[in-house]
């Protein structure tokens, strides 16, 4: 029992450090996007596949990772969010599909 306690108290300390958040705080003054420059998978916006219902797409594309969207970048050089009706995305030879908890990464498919 002594054991199972010990190997349970393991278990929570290394979750904790695993799955702890930082805090971060900002000023009214400072950016938040400049700040959260790991919010991103990529460190740059890619070139990519956009596969919706009766076309394909190309678009500068990243994933956010704090919203779980997918950006992308329009030809004024605004950054915005994809709300189209999206079947997949192909990003840097990852392939990611929409679910109604956002985007997920496809890495097998079996039939």
């Amino acid at each position: 029992m002594k054991k199972a306690l010990t190997l349970l108290a393991l278990f929570l300390i290394i979750g904790i450090k695993m799955f702890g958040q930082d805090r971060i705080t900002v000023s009214s003054k400072e950016d938040i996007n400049e700040l959260l420059t790991s919010k991103y998978l990529f460190p740059e916006f890619e070139t990519s596949r956009v596969l919706l219902k009766n076309e394909t797409i190309e678009a500068k594309m990243n994933y956010n990772a704090l919203t779980g969207q997918m950006e992308y970048i329009d030809q004024s050089g605004k950054i915005l969010v994809l709300k189209n009706k999206v079947q997949a995305i192909v990003l840097q030879g990852l392939f990611f599909k929409q679910s109604t908890k956002g985007y997920l990464e496809v890495i097998a498919d079996g039939y």
